[in-house]
């Protein structure tokens, strides 16, 4: 049985986080499956669901866009019980998203997920523009020299 949804690394990532009362929130790939009622299903099977889906408009990325979303509850090996996001957006490609906190409202995944934009703008921008990604010190005392002087 394969389960392409998320990597080992992940999913021992996941299983500590939870061990210290953390949620995380992930995409998931479009050939993920879960189980739901005890069945296997493909997350793209959701996307039939019509009934289950209900337009928002939302600021995501610093724009007002209209969605379409779905939350279902299912199970994925090795992680137990997930929360998935289906979401719909007109001309694009849908977006699976997961989440280990069941009770978070749908909205509220896509609106935490959106966050992660600005930190990998962040980080690219610390990597290129100030050089974290070309040091090569190992030393704490070098790193926060480093640090002071980039700053």
């Amino acid at each position: 049985m394969s389960w392409p949804t998320v990597g080992n690394w992940a999913k021992a990532l996941v299983r500590v986080c939870r061990a210290c009362g953390y949620h995380m929130i992930s995409q998931l790939k479009s050939n993920s499956v879960l189980w739901i009622h005890g069945e296997k299903t493909k997350v793209t099977t959701l996307l039939a669901l019509a009934s289950s889906y209900r337009e928002v408009s939302l600021v995501v990325y610093g724009r007002t866009k209209r969605l379409h979303l779905a939350k279902f509850i299912g199970e994925i090996k090795d992680l137990g019980k997930v929360a998935v996001v289906v979401v719909k957006e007109k001309r694009k490609k849908p977006v699976y998203l997961v989440c280990t906190n069941l009770h978070l409202p749908a909205i509220d995944v896509v609106k935490y997920y959106a966050k992660r934009w600005k930190i990998e703008q962040m980080i690219k921008d610390l990597k290129q523009r100030l050089g974290f990604g070309h040091y090569q010190v190992r030393d704490p005392y070098a790193i926060e020299r480093h640090v002071a002087l980039v700053f």
